[in-house]
């Protein structure tokens, strides 16, 4: 009986840990008309309390929407959830600071992002997704624009 209780154990224990360690992929699509877009595929995995985030295909495009120049100032990912005036931000990555200008129409190739969000104190990710937020300065104003993950991830 012993044995039959320590294999269930190791079984748990193993697949847990595979569950917890295993990159799970991901896509962030940015479905309305803004003036930037980012688009993004990748992976992430969960280790203690961080999130770990990789993003291996990751673009921003100015759409020909709007013919100014778009200053792109940086990026990062937050870790979103559903509020009573949407969906809010809980928690930021380290913000990337990459400073580059978009012409209309143009599309910038990010080579490979991490990124890390500390998830210590949240009980459940069930009710989160990920966000991707990309800072820009347009005409002396800053901005924020940003691509969802999709949905129920974790």
């Amino acid at each position: 009986m012993r044995s039959i209780a320590a294999t269930i154990c190791f079984f748990i224990i193993t697949f847990t840990s595979i569950m917890v360690f295993a990159d799970t992929r991901l896509t962030f699509l940015d479905n309305a008309s803004f003036s930037t877009s980012p688009t993004a595929s990748g992976s992430f995995y969960i280790d203690g309390p961080f999130l770990y985030i990789n993003l291996d295909t990751f673009t921003i495009r100015a759409s020909d929407k709007y013919k100014h120049v778009r200053n792109i100032t940086g990026y990062s990912i937050g870790l979103a959830k559903r509020s009573e005036k949407g969906w809010h931000i809980e928690r930021f990555s380290n913000k990337c600071n990459h400073h580059f200008k978009l012409l209309p129409r143009e599309t910038r190739l990010i080579n490979e992002y991490h990124a890390v969000i500390p998830i210590d104190g949240i009980a459940n990710l069930k009710d989160y997704w990920l966000v991707i937020a990309i800072e820009l300065m347009t005409k002396g104003t800053r901005g924020y624009t940003y691509a969802h993950s999709q949905k129920k991830i974790f």
